[in-house]
């Protein structure tokens, strides 16, 4: 394997890294030979104008490329069983009317019948028999419109089924938490997602009622209902194209003290708009938005101060604990999506195209687009077999690019450019912090574990 096939050169407080593409590790190697062999490798003008001698630019490239590979990767997401979670779209019914959901068309009013719920939840225990324990996501559309639907359904499994164990969790706007709700909730221990965009600014610029009022103010009140009951609930925040002041955002999600996760707007099949689409200015804009973000979040490291950004922490821990990934997700393998209809598909992003539909649960698999339509090894994306990152990108959304390409292996280069961003900021951030005495990376990553999740 050629050096270049095997290390990325991550420059760095006027130093070259290299950084294992296989095994996620990071080297240093301060000599002047090594850091001028590091400067000049890819660039034949440099190459001209070093002291470096040819033979030995040949040596240490002969060194780097027959360097063995560390068998110490971790592997995330490897291996697959069976079906253990589902998410059921209980509805495309939604008390606001947000400018980039990818969701549904909301000229017609529908929601899932009980019988397709309980043909979901006999399908998913049915077909994982052996397992003790399952997940079951509601969804929408705003799910707690249908609360009488949850209330029934975790009746029904708990007849059927007392013998197994579900977990349940929810994804909503915030603005239906009443006392009904809230009990359903606290009584269930739901694992509650709250969408927040942020501050009232980024928020009310796309979370709108259908009378165009923004929900900030509403969904900030209905919060302390949550707080009072002990409901635990995170944040789920999305970034449109066009934010030009992240900085302020990430600053008043960390002051609410719950972890969050971002990311941002994707084109569907209902909304494509600027708001969702990008270009290079828009990808430029956003990563010098996020060299303010990382000095602000090394000051609250240096400053011994928790931090409740999910992405971070998770991609911090990937980096020290050398973590890759061959799938993006377990959408299709681990985890399907029913739809209102009995339709089933891989990914909860997929419902509005029926040509991905893996089956209903009302009837029948279909094998062949089972296996067309879920997260693939990225050792086997031909687009992405040669890049750096693919261990830690994993490929990209399939659903996002099958959206934008309908071919779940064609790459957005767009996102590609932002995400080759994101970790190169990352890796940065983890040199920064690492490069301290006074900070201790496992101690940080131990103290911020029940914080972590998965995204």
């Amino acid at each position: 394997m050629k050096f270049s096939e095997k290390f990325k050169i991550i420059q760095y407080n006027n130093l070259y890294y290299l950084f294992d593409i296989i095994t996620l590790k990071i080297y240093i190697n301060k000599s002047d030979d090594f850091q001028e062999f590091l400067r000049i490798s890819g660039n034949t003008r440099f190459r001209k104008k070093t002291f470096l001698k040819e033979n030995q630019i040949k040596e240490i490239d002969n060194y780097l490329a027959n360097q063995s590979c560390d068998a110490g990767i971790n592997r995330a997401f490897g291996d697959f069983t069976s079906i253990s979670s589902i998410v059921l779209n209980l509805t495309n019914q939604c008390t606001l009317a947000c400018t980039y959901c990818s969701a549904y068309d909301f000229t017609e009013n529908e929601d899932i019948s009980f019988p397709v719920i309980k043909n979901a939840i006999d399908f998913l225990v049915q077909n994982n028999p052996q397992s003790s324990q399952y997940g079951v996501v509601f969804f929408g559309g705003e799910p707690l419109l249908k609360a009488g639907l949850i209330e029934n359904t975790i009746r029904y499994i708990g007849e059927k089924y007392p013998q197994k164990k579900f977990f349940y969790s929810t994804t909503t706007n915030g603005t239906v938490l009443n006392a009904r709700t809230v009990s359903l909730l606290k009584k269930n221990n739901f694992l509650v997602n709250v969408s927040l965009d942020g501050n009232k600014a980024s928020h009310d610029k796309n979370r709108k009622y259908h009378n165009g009022n923004g929900s900030f103010d509403d969904i900030l009140k209905n919060l302390k209902t949550l707080k009072i009951n002990n409901v635990g609930f995170e944040f789920k925040v999305t970034f449109d194209s066009e934010n030009r002041n992240l900085i302020d955002s990430f600053i008043f999600l960390e002051n609410l003290e719950k972890p969050f996760s971002y990311s941002f707007t994707i084109n569907s099949k209902y909304k494509s708009s600027s708001l969702t689409n990008y270009n290079k200015d828009k990808v430029e804009s956003i990563n010098r938005q996020f060299d303010k973000i990382y000095d602000y979040y090394y000051e609250k490291i240096v400053n011994n101060k928790k931090i409740y950004c999910v992405n971070i922490i998770n991609s911090l821990s990937k980096i020290h604990n050398r973590i890759g990934k061959n799938y993006i997700c377990t959408s299709g393998k681990n985890t399907i999506t029913v739809n209102r209809d009995g339709s089933v598909f891989s990914c909860q992003n997929l419902v509005n195209y029926p040509e991905t539909s893996i089956g209903s649960v009302m009837s029948d698999f279909s094998p062949i687009n089972h296996a067309k339509f879920q997260a693939l090894d990225v050792d086997f994306l031909n687009e992405c077999m040669k890049c750096w990152l693919r261990y830690l990108c994993s490929g990209g959304c399939y659903a996002e690019k099958y959206i934008e390409n309908k071919s779940i292996k064609k790459t957005i280069p767009l996102k590609c450019k932002m995400i080759e961003n994101y970790w190169l900021h990352i890796i940065r951030f983890y040199l920064k912090i690492t490069s301290r005495k006074d900070i201790n990376i496992d101690h940080f990553l131990a103290t911020s574990e029940n914080i972590k999740i998965h995204v």
